[in-house]
Order: C-alpha cells, then structure tokens, then sequence
C-alpha cells in the first residue's frame, strides 16, 4: 500500500473530534505554560528601568542670519546628529559619568546601556539609559547629556548642544511581561498541542470505526459487536465481522491497517 493510503483523510469533522477528545489537553498545557511564564517573570526576570532625555542641536546666536545662512546652519545641525551620537559614547564622556556616580560597570557594559534614535528629519537627539533602578537610569541619562553637551560644545568652540527635556523617573520595568504576552503563549502554545494531536490522528495506522475497515481493508462490514473489556467500548474495543471479498470467508477483527 503507498503511503498516501495509509493516511487517514482529514475532515472537519476530525477537527472537532481531535478538539473535543483533547480538550482537557489544550486547557490543561496553555494553562501550565502560562503559569511557567509567570514564575519565570516573578522569580527569574531582573527588572529593568530605562529613562529618556532630549538634547536639541542648533547654533545658539544672538545675530539675526540671513536665509542662506539660515540653511546652511540647519545642514549643519543635521550633520552634528550624527557626531553627537558618536561623541556621547566616548571614553572622555563615559569615564567622566563612571567616576562621577561611581559606577561599577567597565566603559563597555556602560556603552551598552545606552541607545540613541533621532526623529526623522529633526535636530532633535534622544538619549536612552536602561539600568537596574530607576534612580540609577534618571541620573545616568542625565549625566551623560550634561557632560556630553559641555564635553562637545567646548570641541566645537560655540554653544550647539542644549539639553531640552531631562530624563524623569520611569515608573514601571521596560521588560516587564503584560497580559498580552500571557494571552500569546497561552494561543501559542495551545495552537502546537492541536498540531501535534492532528499529525498523529493522521499518522494513525489503526482501526477505529467500520468506515476504516472497508477503507482500508477492502472489505465488507456485516456487523459490529461492542467489547464490553473495551474502556473507550465502541469506539478502540469493537470486534468487525466482515466477508472477504476475495474468498467469501466470515470472520472477525481488532486489527490494523495492512498492506492488501
């Protein structure tokens, strides 16, 4: 027999078979995994707080410029983004904010704490510190922007960096797990079971109802008796006699699905 026939055919009706048989299965597994999550979240997941600033790039000048001048001044600042972002995770920079609030962490733990994103379009440079406590990310971020802007003004020989927006206390961890994580796990994981369940209801070689014994077996059904040993009864347990269609014999069967 090849092996496409000995995969039983799919329906919808195997679909709300598997689901209804399984059930306990698909609530019980979602259930666990969502509870493992939430050990793993309580007991095992370091909170962790991140704070934002905002530095604003533009020439400050008392003189009133022309358009041109103008211009060429904002192309500047655009160009500036970049080098700003650069220069705030330099050694003279970070071991300045290191020594200042005493920090454990070496130049590169420190550098990887910090993250930088400019708006598009803008001369505006938002500075993101994550750290353990949300004292420690308020002043990080604030220190670094306070020494970064007077570190590259005093470079430039002109006021072009200002802090505009100081990072405030976060209240909440930026890692912690929300309810929709939860729902996503619990979907997520529920949705495998009823996969896995389906590829081995289709996998299966044995027989369960008299439809697979004609199917399967070419053979014709007279009737069906109930085990009464069977816990499942009908269902895994039903003895079939059949006649051979190629001797005319009566006989009976458990069996599984042979080659003919």
């Amino acid at each position: 027999m090849e092996r496409n026939e000995m995969l039983r055919e799919f329906t919808f009706q195997d679909l709300q078979h598997i689901f209804l048989q399984r059930l306990r299965w698909l609530l019980l597994i979602p259930a666990l995994c969502t509870v493992i999550l939430y050990g793993y979240a309580q007991f095992m997941l370091v909170p962790q707080y991140t704070s934002t600033a905002t530095m604003y790039i533009l020439r400050q000048s008392g003189d009133e410029l022309t358009i041109n001048e103008a211009v060429n001044d904002y192309n500047l600042a655009l160009k500036l983004v970049n080098d700003c972002t650069y220069l705030l995770r330099s050694h003279t920079v970070i071991d300045t904010v290191r020594e200042e609030l005493a920090l454990s962490d070496s130049y590169n733990a420190l550098c990887g704490r910090i993250t930088t994103n400019t708006p598009t379009d803008t001369r505006i440079l938002e500075v993101t510190v994550r750290a353990d406590t949300p004292e420690m990310a308020r002043d990080i971020v604030n220190r670094i922007c306070a020494v970064g802007a007077e570190s590259i003004n005093n470079a430039l020989g002109f006021k072009q960096i200002t802090v505009f927006d100081p990072g405030i206390l976060p209240e909440e961890p930026c890692n912690s797990i929300g309810i929709q994580i939860y729902a996503l796990a619990a979907t997520v994981s529920a949705l495998i079971v009823f996969l896995i369940f389906s590829v081995w209801y289709m996998l299966d070689n044995t027989i369960h109802t008299a439809a697979d014994v004609e199917r399967y077996l070419g053979l014709s059904i007279l009737g069906d008796i109930p085990d009464a040993n069977s816990k499942n009864g009908h269902r895994c347990g039903c003895k079939y006699g059949y006649v051979n269609n190629h001797t005319g014999r009566q006989t009976k069967s458990y069996g599984s699905r042979k080659e003919k």
